[in-house]
C-alpha cells in the first residue's frame, strides 16, 4: 500500500510539471505533426508580438489616436439637465462663470460662447436657505438666425472642456 501511494503522488507531480509550460513532444524529441492536439493548445498559439509585422493589419491606428478618439464622449447638449442643480454641480458641467451678479432673492451665473449668452438662476430653497438650486434658465441669441439653444449650450460645454485641457494641473 505505501508503494502505490508514493506512486500516485509521483504520477499527480509529474502530470502538475506537465501541465505547466512543457510541450507535447514525440519519443525522439520532435514537434508532432500539425493538426494533432498539441498545436491547438495555448502554448502552441504564438503571442501577438511575436507575429510577422508584415502580416498585421497595415491599417490600424497608433494607439494615442484611437485614445484621441475615444476620449472624447459626446456632449448632452440638453439644457434642462440644468434644472435643480446645486451651484456646485454647475460649476462640474459648466466651470465658472464668466459673470456673477445678484438679482434678488437670485444669484445669476452668465456663460458666454461666440454667438450666445446663457444666464443661469439659482434660488434659494425654502426649507434651507443657505443651499442654492437651479429653478430657470435663459439662452440668448446674439441674431436670431444665430445656432440653437442646444448648439448654444454644448458650444459652452466645449469650451469649458478646452480651458481645462490647456489648465495646467487638471
Amino acid at each position: 500500500m505505501p508503494g502505490t501511494v508514493a506512486l500516485a503522488l509521483s504520477l499527480l507531480v509529474l502530470a502538475a510539471c506537465g501541465a505547466f509550460g512543457s510541450t507535447a513532444r514525440d519519443t525522439d524529441g520532435v514537434s508532432p505533426a500539425p493538426g494533432t492536439a498539441a498545436e491547438s493548445s495555448p502554448e502552441a498559439i504564438p503571442p501577438v508580438a511575436a507575429l510577422d509585422p508584415e502580416t498585421q493589419d497595415q491599417t490600424a491606428e497608433p494607439p494615442a489616436a484611437a485614445e484621441r478618439k475615444t476620449a472624447r464622449a459626446p456632449i448632452n447638449d440638453d439644457p434642462d439637465q440644468l434644472m435643480g442643480l446645486a451651484p456646485h454641480a454647475v460649476n462640474r458641467l459648466l466651470g465658472p462663470p464668466s459673470l456673477l451678479r445678484t438679482e434678488l432673492p437670485a444669484q445669476v451665473w452668465q456663460y458666454t460662447a461666440a454667438d450666445c449668452v446663457l444666464d443661469i438662476y439659482l434660488y434659494a430653497e425654502e426649507e434651507r436657505p443657505d443651499r442654492s438650486r437651479v429653478t430657470y434658465y435663459e439662452i440668448r441669441r446674439a441674431e436670431p438666425a444665430s445656432a440653437s439653444a442646444r448648439a448654444c449650450f454644448a458650444d459652452i460645454i466645449r469650451r469649458r472642456d478646452l480651458a481645462a485641457a490647456t489648465t495646467p494641473g487638471t
